[in-house]
Order: C-alpha cells, then sequence, then structure tokens
C-alpha cells in the first residue's frame, strides 16, 4: 500500500488513466503552436530593433530560438507535462528531471546542432540530409503504427518509455444532441455550397452570354425608316416593328406597317433593348 494509502490523503496518481490518441495528438499541435507563437514573436521584437543590431540578431536567431525552446521546456521539471499537455489535463508519468534533459537534448538540442553544422560545413549537408531523411520516415512508421495500435505517440516518447496519462478518469458527460445536428447540418450546408456553387457560377455566364447574343441579334439599333437613331421610338402591336414616331405618325403609311403591311397599325411605345440602342 501506497504511503498515501496508509494516511488516507488523496493522490492524483491513483485516478490517472492512459491518454487517448486524439489527447495525445492535440497536445502535440498545441505544444507546436505556442513555440510558433513565441518564435513569430521573437521575429517581430527583432524587427522593431535599428538596422545595425538587426544583423547581428540575425546571425543569433538560431541560438535564441534555442533558449525560447529551452525556456518553454522548463515547465516540464515541475509541471512534469509540456504546456500542451497542460492544457489538455494530460502529463507523462515517471518524468524525472534526468528524462527531461535526454528529451530536449533529443528533440531540440540534436536538432539545432545539425542544423548549425551544416552552416559552418558545407560539406556535411549531404550526410545530414540523409540522417534527416532516415529519421522522418522511421517517424511516419511509427506514427502509423501508433495510429493502428496506440501507445507511445512519438517514437522518442517510445525509446525513453514516456507514457501520456490523464490526471483523472475522463467522463462522456451529457451530450448536447441539438448542438451536434446544428454543426453536422451547417457542415453539410457549407459542403453543398462549396460544390453548387461553381455550376452556378457556370450556368450563370452561359446565361449571360445566351442573353447578350439573343439581345443584339433582335435589337435595331435605327430606324428603317429615316436610317437614324431613334427618336421617341414606337412599335406596331401586330408585328413588333420599331420606327421613330414621327417617321410614321407622318409618312404615307400610317394605318399599316411600312415593312410587313399589317394592319391594323396600332401603335405602342417601344420596349427592350430598341429603346436604349447600341453605342
Amino acid at each position: 500500500m501506497c504511503h498515501f494509502a496508509r494516511k488516507g490523503i488523496y493522490n492524483p496518481m491513483d485516478t490517472a488513466v492512459k491518454a487517448l490518441r486524439v489527447e495525445q495528438l492535440d497536445a502535440h499541435v498545441l505544444d507546436r503552436e505556442i513555440r510558433d507563437i513565441v518564435h513569430s514573436s521573437l521575429e517581430e521584437w527583432i524587427s522593431t530593433l535599428p538596422t545595425a543590431f538587426q544583423r547581428y540578431m540575425d546571425r543569433a536567431k538560431p541560438e535564441l530560438r534555442l533558449g525560447c525552446e529551452a525556456a518553454l521546456w522548463t515547465t516540464r521539471i515541475y509541471a512534469g507535462s509540456s504546456p500542451g499537455q497542460g492544457i489538455l489535463d494530460v502529463f507523462y508519468r515517471g518524468y524525472t528531471t534526468r528524462k527531461v534533459a535526454v528529451h530536449f537534448v533529443i528533440s531540440v538540442l540534436v536538432p539545432y546542432l545539425l542544423k548549425r553544422l551544416v552552416d559552418w560545413r558545407q560539406d556535411t549537408h549531404r550526410l545530414v540530409e540523409r540522417l534527416e531523411g532516415a529519421t522522418t520516415l522511421a517517424n511516419i512508421a511509427h506514427y502509423l503504427y501508433f495510429l493502428r495500435k496506440g501507445g507511445f505517440s512519438t517514437l522518442v516518447e517510445r525509446v525513453l518509455r514516456l507514457r501520456n496519462y490523464n490526471r483523472d478518469a475522463p467522463s462522456m458527460g451529457n451530450v448536447n444532441l441539438d448542438n451536434q445536428n446544428r454543426e453536422l447540418l451547417w457542415h453539410t450546408f457549407r459542403d453543398l455550397i462549396v460544390l453548387l456553387w461553381p455550376i452556378y457560377r457556370l450556368a450563370e455566364n452561359r446565361w449571360l452570354k445566351w442573353s447578350q447574343k439573343t439581345a443584339t441579334s433582335e435589337s435595331v439599333d435605327v430606324c428603317p425608316i429615316c436610317g437614324e437613331v431613334f427618336v421617341a421610338p414606337v412599335e406596331v402591336e401586330l408585328c413588333g416593328h420599331a420606327f421613330c414616331y414621327w417617321c410614321i405618325a407622318a409618312g404615307p403609311s400610317r394605318n399599316s406597317c411600312p415593312i410587313c403591311a399589317s394592319t391594323p397599325c396600332t401603335l405602342r411605345p417601344a420596349r427592350g433593348n430598341r429603346i436604349f440602342p447600341r453605342e
């Protein structure tokens, strides 16, 4: 029986359970985003310095980033977890100071030294590139194994035997199905819009081209009697031929259409494109 159990003191480790795969991946994502925020803040601070200082800071930028990484890793010593794990209430069991140091060396210090080695000696570029490629391939293979079997989320965690645990047993709680249904409906509606929008734009462009072509073919720019642009255009109700009002009203054939001789020649104001001739 443990020391806490004998004295009747609650030990948080007693309720710790192995973390789910999604929690472990989310913790790594949060750690990466926190690191990116710190690095972007460093970049902004450097950009505010005078130009003469910026040149020196650019040369020492890898060392500055290493210092930021070391500052972030100090939280693991007293918390037993990374900043991302702390947000999700996840921790490493048995995360001693020695393991923190080894974890930092493998995950942060070694990549920094390899990058600096390439900067100092260009002939090592090919060797470092092959080493990084082999490491990336091994990490991808381990990641696929982790998705299938669970366990250690990274290859380094497997080497150091660092397993993620929840401080308290997770509970399902009450599921709000209304919110889930609304979220599902919204995502479905969004996907439908993304699918139909290009079809709508294509149909709209085709319709505009067809309507412009039809309007051009049916439009009459000049009066067939005077040969000039319409002045007070009117059209014959029966056949639709358009003329200037004074041309047909004062002409000899005002009782019938001058073009098709349709009777009776009842006039009305011209509509559509005939009122607005092309420029």
